[in-house]
């Protein structure tokens, strides 16, 4: 298919598109993966390790478990925490930008720059002052 000069396929218009969605991930995503994935090693280390028994006391309950298994817990029980914050904050973040999209919006359809000039006289820079107080 032969195309004018000035024209563009559909099919580069679309990779430039998605490629404006979807950027390539920045090199804090990387530097974060490469952190998560010693912090997950250094872990399963601790807990692989750590085979023996322990006491535990919680409120009321007495109980004995192998360590592994309270240091999994420890770090399933941290990691939903930190999973819940994100998402809460990222929920704030959110609704702090539709308020902010919402008032933006009113304050354009409250605006008088588009309402109808006042009807009346107009006054002229150049027309006579009155300086009576």
């Amino acid at each position: 298919m032969l195309q004018s000069p000035g024209s563009r396929s559909d099919d580069h218009v679309t990779s430039t598109l998605e490629r404006a969605i979807k950027p390539l991930p920045s090199g804090a995503f990387w530097s974060g993966l490469a952190g998560g994935v010693l912090l997950a090693a250094g872990t399963a280390l601790l807990i692989v390790q750590n085979d023996t028994v322990a006491a535990m006391e919680w409120l009321t309950l007495d109980f004995a478990a192998p360590l592994w298994l309270f240091l999994l817990v420890s770090a399933v029980s941290g990691a939903v925490l930190t999973l819940l914050v994100l998402v809460l904050w990222r929920r704030g973040r959110l609704q702090a930008h539709r308020r902010r999209e919402a008032a933006r919006d009113l304050r354009r359809m409250t605006s008088h720059e588009d309402a109808p000039p006042p009807s009346g006289p107009d006054p002229s820079p150049g027309g006579p002052v009155n300086d009576t107080p």
